[in-house]
Formats: C-alpha cells, structure tokens, sequence
C-alpha cells in the first residue's frame, strides 16, 4: 500500500512539472502501470506487462553501455535480458540483430568458453530458430522448421515440442509447404506479391 501511494505522488509531482519530453511521458505512463498493477496484487489479481519489461530493460542496457562500454560482462548481460524481453513480445528481428552484435563483441573481448558469450549464443540459436504449427488438427503441437525442399513446395520439419523441449527424442517430418503457419514474430522475406510488388524481397515478422 506504501509502495502504492509513494508511485502516485511521483506521477503527480511528474504532471505538476509538465517537463514536455518523451521521457517525462513515458515515466509517467510507466508509474500508472506500476500503479494498476499494484492495485491488481492488492486486490488479489496477478498483472504482467511485457512491453514494460522491454522500456526498462532498454534503459538499463543503454545505462551499462555508459557507464561499463559495450564489452564489459555486465553490459552483455544486460543486452542479453533485453533480447530475452524483445523476444517475449514477439519482436524477433530486434532481437537477432542486438544477440548478434552481443555475441560478436562478447566472442572477440572474452572468447566462446566465458560465461557471457555462452548465454548471448544460447539465446541467439533459440531466437534463430524457426517454429510453426499446421493448419490442420491431424498434426498437433509445435515444430521447427529445418529447411524446404521441391523448390518450396515442400518444408522438413522437426518435433513436435514436449514442455520441456527434449531433441534428442523429436524426429523430422516432411510436409506440403501451404500446411504451415509459422509462429509470431517469425521474420518472413515477401515474394509473389501481386498488388504490392515493392514489398517484394522486404524482410517482416508474422503478427497473426
């Protein structure tokens, strides 16, 4: 209830100076989150915002790149929460481009047996991994795609996924390309569109 109150004269004092930048906006709505969910727990309900997550976390990354520079352990690490973060909202290709830069600065600094580099890799091959589910319900639960075959028409697939994930006991299928959807956020390359010819070879993601 403290915590509460002491977030609601903060969003107060913040309105009262009426500092007219994005900062100032952004604090403000983060502190009435802070505030609803707050009032959710104190009422029995469980809230979680992801999109708050990614705001503090990339300040916090932002914040090590300052004050440690883009080597340091403690700045990889934090870059590597933040992917984590991006991930859980769908955002994969935000996600890829900073675990590659991560990786590749932390393989250069500490090499492929430290720590953080160990991390920044294992996120970067699970992000890189292209997961689907099909269209039809004679085949359930959720695959990886490995790679197409028949010159598209075709797509090798592997799993199905158990909770927790076990490779060693998935196996490979072969399926008719159309059967697919790939999961959200998957970045998909644009190609046979018809109305819309300059967004062919344009890199996206999958929203639904």
């Amino acid at each position: 209830m403290r915590a509460k109150e002491h977030f609601e004269k903060a969003r107060d004092l913040s309105k009262t100076i009426r500092i007219k930048v994005k900062e100032a906006e952004v604090s403000v709505s983060e502190m009435n989150q802070l505030i609803s969910e707050l009032e959710s727990e104190l009422s029995g309900n469980e809230v979680h915002d992801e999109e708050l997550d990614v705001i503090y976390l990339q300040r916090k990354y932002h914040k090590c790149l300052g004050r440690h520079g883009q080597s340091s352990c403690v700045t990889i690490h934090a870059g590597v929460s933040l992917a984590n973060a991006l991930l859980d909202e769908y955002r994969t290709i935000e996600a890829e481009m900073l675990l590659s830069k991560l990786v590749d600065i932390s393989l250069r600094t500490h090499g492929h047996d430290h720590r953080a580099s160990k991390d920044a890799m294992s996120v970067l091959t699970s992000a890189r991994e292209r997961k689907v589910v099909f269209r039809f319900d004679d085949v359930s639960g959720g695959f990886q795609a490995l790679r197409y075959e028949n010159e598209g028409e075709d797509c090798v697939v592997q799993g199905p996924f158990a909770d927790p994930r076990n490779v060693d006991e998935e196996e490979q299928f072969s399926f008719e390309s159309t059967r697919i959807i790939p999961f959200s956020g998957t970045p998909v390359v644009c190609h046979g569109l018809q109305k819309a010819v300059h967004l062919n070879g344009k890199i996206g993601k999958m929203v639904s």
